[in-house]
């Protein structure tokens, strides 16, 4: 299955007029290495052929720029007040569903946190709940608040894994079949049939968003629209780790 864009324009006409043209070699050349889509505004109603979900609706005033959050399948719009939330709500929910598929019976999130730039990094390990803003372009700030601990954690004691394939499908279609981690733990549900003991995880927030912004800066997006600027200066956004430890039970075996 080939990889989605991490960024979706819809253009407006001159915009699209111009990628037709071939005068934006930048774009096209995103387009090219399959980092960027770009479709005109009467192409919307089609992308669902593609397998592409906008999360709202375009305008059409070549300000329509989305992100791909792959935990969820969709395209999530730049001005989603939400989106640093949205992407951490999915990706934790995809993670922990995964696992709990593998049958892990404890899924705790540890205290450590570590950020790109911890100069500028609030949180409350007490609540376990982040608080971060992140100037995500020269218009649209977005914070954390999500409480992380209540989104991946869950526990059960009696859960048993799920059938290897159930597994790869359900981590191939929330994003995770990339995961070097997931994936050899999968492999080992498939040879041994369970997993036992206590494993280490560590999960990584906000890289795609991260990736995406800096597609979005390196075709200088400020050239077509003065009040979307992802200029490097614009654009900060954290990466948060976080560590889980993951209890799959013990072998009964030995």
């Amino acid at each position: 299955m080939e990889e989605k864009p991490s960024l979706l324009i819809i253009a407006d006409d001159d915009l699209s007029y111009g990628i037709d043209k071939g005068y934006y070699s930048d774009l096209s050349n995103a387009i090219k290495l399959n980092n960027l889509a770009v479709y005109p505004l009467d192409k919307v109603p089609s992308l669902t052929d593609k397998d592409i979900r906008l999360s709202e609706k375009p305008i059409g005033d070549g300000e329509d720029v989305y992100l791909r959050n792959p935990y969820a399948n969709c395209y999530v719009s730049m001005k989603n007040p939400d989106i640093l939330n949205t992407f951490i709500e999915t990706k934790s929910y995809a993670i922990k569903e995964a696992l709990v598929k593998m049958g892990a019976k404890d899924i705790v999130l540890k205290e450590s946190v570590h950020d790109k730039n911890t100069s500028r990094y609030e949180v409350n390990n007490k609540m376990d709940i982040n608080v971060v803003n992140a100037q995500i372009n020269g218009n649209y700030l977005s914070g954390i608040t999500v409480d992380m601990k209540s989104s991946i954690e869950s526990h059960d004691p009696n859960r048993k894994p799920k059938p290897y394939q159930e597994v790869v499908d359900f981590m191939v279609s929330h994003g995770l079949s990339n995961d070097s981690k997931l994936l050899l733990l999968a492999e080992r549900l498939k040879t041994e049939g369970r997993i036992c003991g206590i494993e280490k995880y560590e999960v990584t927030y906000c890289s795609e968003i991260a990736r995406a912004l800096k597609i979005a800066a390196s075709i200088d997006y400020k050239m077509f629209s003065d009040s979307l600027d992802f200029s490097v200066e614009h654009n900060h956004v954290h990466i948060i780790k976080k560590s889980l430890e993951i209890d799959f039970g013990k072998n009964l075996d030995s």
